[in-house]
């Protein structure tokens, strides 16, 4: 890709589901690696700082503003904005080899980084009012000249699990919060009951190994909710109860 000065070509390939979805790829280059994602390949989009006449509905920036920082912008806009004092994989390290990047959105959540899928999370935004029709992919640069290689598109990938927070304190790793454990081998974390029911209501999966234990207390009102519609005769867990949680079905 020649020196574009944010002029987006448009990948043949789109997302399968509207907003939702990965692209990954690879590309070389000193600065600006920049990606859009758009809700049609029909117009010419321009990413430029601060000007949302023209522009996509977001851009994903790596090693932008001459390597010096990573963002997410939405219409020429700049809403998440990672320097290098921030995180070392927020610029370019290596401009003269090829490097791996990954981009997911999922609805309102945008993720990006750089490496293996999933791996050096760079930057994360959730956009309060999302578009529901994104599904074109443009590639582009600035200044400079960029290669791309090993592009694919495929269904999205949440690379980490939320923290979820309370009055403060996280429901996940607090130990004074904490009525049960999560364990995906061999790390073991406290977590509030709270989190295993935002799982359960979200798109999160855990690795088939995930086991949950929970404390006495918490099994017994269970047992209680359990056996209330039940028969007198129906045999009921005794703590602590350790049940597999999901079967992690990995799109990747």
């Amino acid at each position: 890709v020649a020196p574009m000065k944010g002029r987006y070509v448009w990948l043949n390939e789109e997302l399968e589901v509207p907003s939702r979805g990965t692209v990954t790829f690879e590309a070389k280059g000193h600065n600006d690696i920049c990606i859009c994602l758009h809700t049609d390949s029909s117009s010419v989009v321009i990413g430029r700082d601060g000007f949302s006449e023209g522009s996509p509905v977001y851009e994903i920036l790596f090693g932008g503003w001459s390597n010096s920082k990573s963002a997410i912008r939405k219409h020429g806009i700049q809403k998440r904005v990672v320097s290098k004092t921030d995180k070392q994989e927020a610029v370019i390290r290596t401009t003269n080899v090829f490097s791996s990047y990954w981009i997911t959105i999922y609805d309102h959540w945008i993720y990006a980084g750089a490496g293996e899928l999933g791996c050096n999370e760079i930057l994360r935004w959730r956009d309060p009012k999302a578009s529901e029709s994104i599904k074109c992919i443009g590639f582009s640069s600035w200044n400079t000249p960029l290669q791309f290689k090993n592009i694919l598109v495929g269904p999205p990938f949440v690379p980490k699990i939320h923290t979820f927070d309370l009055n403060g304190d996280s429901l996940c790793g607090n130990e004074l919060l904490a009525d049960a454990t999560v364990t995906i081998h061999p790390a073991s974390i406290p977590v509030h009951n709270a989190i295993l029911y935002c799982w359960d209501k979200s798109f999160v999966v855990l690795p088939a190994e995930t086991k949950v234990e929970m404390s006495e207390e918490v099994c017994t009102e269970r047992n209680k909710e359990n056996s209330a519609d039940s028969s007198s005769d129906v045999e009921t867990a005794s703590p602590p109860m350790i049940a597999s949680v999901y079967e992690a079905i990995n799109p990747w």
